[in-house]
Order: structure tokens, then sequence, then C-alpha cells
């Protein structure tokens, strides 16, 4: 375990140098000449030959990066395009405000999370265990804009307990604390829970209760105290992921940090803050997830079972058939579209602009007079069409990198999961929109925006898989038969991993139709008038106290979505995993 420890520190230099890399390339990345943008409208040659030669923008790009990556280490970021003001300035208060956000987050997550899963734990199979565990999953699904715009709407409008945006107060960040802390602390709850029962089994835990001792003290000295380790390990990745969602909690509460700094820097294409702003961001990432010394997670491999006991398997469990339904009826929605909508999506009626719900529009109008439950409806469409195709597409390229790896091993393996700690390096939604940026919003893009940081998880399970599998003595027999690599890895090898890739692909899903909404309601996804989830819960939040209808109904449909296809990962997993087998 040292070794490997001081292996992954050893490549905390050149990750971050290959991460500072990829920043500077940014602002080349995206379009536009940066002299010409910088500039402004109205520059003439001489004045854009003016601030290309001052910011050394005339000389070789590796002269450049050098430059800027020896003042960024001094802390020297230049100055804000839009404010005027060090870009050092305006970083350092922005992260200081995430980061308390993040701790305050993740304290929150913890302490409610441990204690929802102890309650689970002893409780099991109890009403309080499946609220608790219907709770997480909930948590789990539900978007962080959607879930903010709700607590903004019933703890800030209706009731008046805390600010509606911004940091004026320190109630003003309890809302965004929970928001960003609700799918940490559903992990937490989860692997709490999980992590106890399976401790609960062990011979010692028997022993304690057969000498009579407390119910109390067996949970809390021996059982809770065994388990600390794997609740550290989660808190330690979950804290690391924070940094990820905050991009879009602090959007929703224009809550002053780094992750909504990066995005107006890529709004007003403000390039000394959008490099410095991802840089610091990446390399905290970076440093946390080391620090953490992440244990390498691979779902067991299924052994080959009859077609007929896994159904029956999976009819035992009512919460996996309940997310198979929720997932095989927006399937259907999907397709029929055009057939059950009431109304024509892009049709507007300009009388019944933000029309409450009516027998006329089930679900009220928009802005525009447009009926929502038919932009709902074919929603759907696109959501579902960037979550597979997304997925697909990462599927396609992360799984032969990870056979790859695997199988050879060596260097070739070095080079491959190098590669995809780079991948790694950046929180998933950050990743995605520096991929928008610089291909440009629309569908298209947000599919190779969201499939790239897919990739990497594909890869990283397959290699995993692999390396448990090849070196079996069904492997070696092939071998002895003089069977050849291509043939070992196609026939036997990856037949093996199609398990635990099927469940990993429905929870992948989910992330990426998130995600994909993520982008949306950033402005940075699909465009108007595409009815895309995200897009449509940006605009209603221009109209949250006249027309919450258009919010409310909007994120409901995305979490069920998320919801359906969660809970229909988890029963697969059950079924194709037999360390849970009953």
């Amino acid at each position: 375990m040292l070794k490997y420890a001081l292996r992954r520190l050893g490549w905390l230099i050149p990750l971050l140098v290959i991460v500072s890399v990829l920043v500077f390339s940014i602002v080349y990345l995206m379009p536009g000449d940066p002299a010409v943008i910088i500039a402004g409208e109205g520059a003439t040659n001489e004045d854009i030959e003016n601030v290309r030669h001052s910011l050394g923008l005339d000389k070789p790009i590796y002269e450049q990066y050098l430059i800027w990556v020896s003042r960024a280490m001094k802390g020297d970021f230049g100055r804000s395009i839009r404010t005027g003001r060090p870009v050092a300035t305006e970083i350092s208060f922005r992260f200081a405000n995430t980061m308390r956000l993040s701790i305050v987050s993740i304290v929150i997550a913890a302490i409610i999370g441990l204690a929802a899963g102890i309650v689970s734990a002893t409780r099991r199979y109890s009403l309080a265990d499946n609220v608790v565990m219907a709770f997480a999953m909930i948590g789990i699904s539900i978007t962080p804009f959607y879930l903010g715009l709700m607590l903004m709407l019933f703890f800030s409008v209706k009731l008046g307990w805390f600010p509606l945006m911004g940091f004026t107060t320190l109630g003003s960040m309890i809302l965004p604390a929970i928001t960003l802390g609700a799918r940490p602390m559903a992990m937490i709850a989860r692997m709490t829970r999980s992590s106890m029962l399976e401790i609960m089994g062990k011979d010692y835990i028997l022993a304690a209760r057969a000498q009579g001792l407390p119910e109390r003290l067996v949970i809390f000295k021996y059982d809770l105290r065994n388990d600390l380790n794997t609740v550290i390990t989660v808190v330690g990745l979950q804290f690391g992921s924070l940094l990820g969602g905050a991009v879009i909690t602090e959007t929703v509460f224009a809550w002053p940090g780094i992750g909504r700094l990066a995005v107006e820097s890529i709004r007003a294409r403000d390039f000394p803050v959008l490099q410095a702003s991802i840089l610091v961001i990446a390399a905290s990432f970076v440093v946390i997830n080391l620090i953490n010394v992440t244990k390498k997670f691979v779902i067991s491999e299924a052994s080959k079972r009859e077609l007929s006991r896994q159904w029956y398997r999976f009819r035992k469990r009512p919460i996996a058939v309940i997310g198979f339904f929720i997932v095989l009826i927006f399937i259907v929605i999907a397709f029929v579209a055009p057939l059950i909508a009431p109304y024509d999506p892009y049709a507007t009626d300009f009388k019944n602009m933000l029309a409450r719900p009516s027998s006329a529009h089930l679900l009220g109008t928009d802005e525009l007079g447009r009926d929502i439950l038919s932009r709902i409806l074919y929603g759907s469409r696109i959501s579902l069409a960037i979550g597979l195709a997304a997925v697909g597409i990462a599927m396609l390229i992360g799984v032969p990198l990870g056979l790859i790896a695997g199988y050879y091993g060596r260097k070739l393996d070095n080079f491959i999961m190098r590669t995809i700690d780079i991948l790694m390096a950046f929180p998933s939604i950050l990743l995605a929109i520096v991929v928008v940026s610089i291909l440009g919003p629309g569908l298209q893009n947000t599919i190779i925006a969201v499939s790239v940081f897919s990739v990497a998880s594909f890869a990283r399970l397959e290699r995993g898989e692999v390396l448990n599998i090849k070196n079996q003595e069904f492997i070696e027999a092939s071998r002895a038969l003089g069977d050849g690599n291509g043939w070992i890895i196609y026939w036997h090898i990856l037949p093996n991993t199609i398990s635990p890739l099927i469940v990993w692909t429905t929870l992948n899903v989910s992330s990426a139709i998130l995600t994909a909404a993520g982008l949306g309601f950033l402005g940075l996804g699909a465009q108007p008038p595409l009815p895309e989830w995200g897009a449509m819960l940006a605009k209603g939040r221009e109209y949250l106290l006249i027309a919450p209808h258009i919010t409310t109904f909007t994120g409901l449909a995305i979490l069920l979505l998320a919801l359906g296809l969660n809970l229909l990962g988890d029963g697969l997993r059950d079924i194709l995993d037999p360390r849970l087998k009953e």
C-alpha cells in the first residue's frame, strides 16, 4: 500500500504539469483571436497588435507557456479583462468562499449521512430503513439546480427563513450547503449502511452479542468503530467531488465562489480569469484525490447464471422493478411523444403566457405560452438521446482502452492510465463545460462533452476487471492451447466483464443526463427553442415567483428519470454481483 501511495504521489508533479498545459491551451482552443477579443469592438489593427505585443501573444507558444506558468507559480495570473483587477485577488476571494461552502457541506453531509446510515443498518428492512434509503436514492438522483431552486422557493420565498441569493449572512450559507451536500450525504448514508451490515455478520460481533453486551455498545464500540475507515474514505472522496458540484450550486444561489467565477469568465471571454479558475480547481481536485489515495473500485465479476434465475431474482426486488418501469415509461414517452403531446412544443401563444396548470394546459405554460407538458414529453427524447449516445461513445472508447491496459500491462498500461488520470483531474461538470466552450454549445457538442469524462470511468472499470480475470485458470488453459491474445481478449475476457459493464452503463446514463441538464441550465447545452430540460429550468428560474410550475414539473421529470435509472442500476447490481447473492 505504501509503494502504491508513493507511486501515486510521484505522479503529482507530472500530472499538474500536464493539467497546466491543457489549461493554458484553452485560450487557443476557444473560438476567436484572444487579442481581438481583449482589444474589444471597434479596435483598429494597430490596437490589436499592441494588445498582442503587451500580452506576449506574438511570441512562440512554448515561450508564452513558460512565461505564464512561471508567473502562475508566483501567484501572478495577470489582470482580469472584465474588471481590470489582479486575477489573483479575485481568485483568492472566490476560492476561499468555495472552500467555506464545501467544508460546511461535507460536515453536514457527514453528520446526517452517518446518522442516517446507522439508523438504516440497525433497523434493516424496517420502515425507517426504507425511508432513509428512499431519501438517499433521491439525493443521488436529484440535480443540484432543481433541489436548490425548490429549497429557495420553499424556505426563502414562502417561509422567508433564509436569504434568497448571495452571501450576506451565515444563514445564506445553509441552503447552498444543503444543496451541494445532498449527493455526498446520500452516498455516505448508503456506504455506512452497507459497511455496517457487512460487519454485523462478523464473528466478533456475534460473540459480543452472545456475551450479553448492550446492543448500543455493540453497534458503536465494535461495529461503527470498524466501519469508520470506510466512512472516512467515502467522505474524502465526496469532498473532492464538491469542487465540481460547486459550479452549478454557486450559479443557482449567486454564490461568490470560484465555480461561478469560471462560468462567468467563459461567457465574458475573460481568458486570464478563466485559466486561473480552472487551474486552481483542477489542481485542488488532483491534490485531494491523491491525498485520499483512492481505493480501486471494482464491481466484482458476476458468475454465469441461467437467464430465468436472473429474472426471478430481479422480480424479487420491488425497487428494481419500479426503476425498470420508470425507465420503460420514459422510453415509451420518447418514442410516442408526437402522438401523445397535446400541443406543438414550439408553438407560442402570447395570450396564455405563464398560465398556471388548468384543464387546457395540465402543467401550465411558459413565458412564450408554450405548453409545459408537451415540452417535457419532447424533452425526454433529447435527454435520453444525450445520455445513451454519450455513454455509448464512452464505452466504445473506454472499454478497449481498459482491455488493452489491463491485459498487456507495463508501459502501455502506465501510459493509458496516466492519460486517464489527466481526464480525471477535472471534475466532470467542469470538464464538460470546458469542452463545450471549445466546441460551442449545441446538442451534438453536448454529447461529445458528456462522453469525454465518461471514458475514464469505463476504462478504469474494465482494466480492474481484466486484472482480476487474466491470470485465472481458464485463461491460462486457453494460452496453453495456443490461442492468441486477440482471441483470448475477445472470447474469454470481454464476455466475463459484461455484467459489471451493464451495471455501470445504467448508472452512467443517469450521470450523463444530469450533467447534460446542468450544461443546459448554464446555457451551454442544447440551445433554444429545443425543449431541453436543463434550459427549461434555467428559463423557469426567471419566473420562479410568478410561475413556479415551470421549474417544479421540469425538475420532477429529471428527478424521475434519474431515479429510475439508479433504481434499475441497483437492481442489476444485486443480481449480477455474487457478493450480494441471498
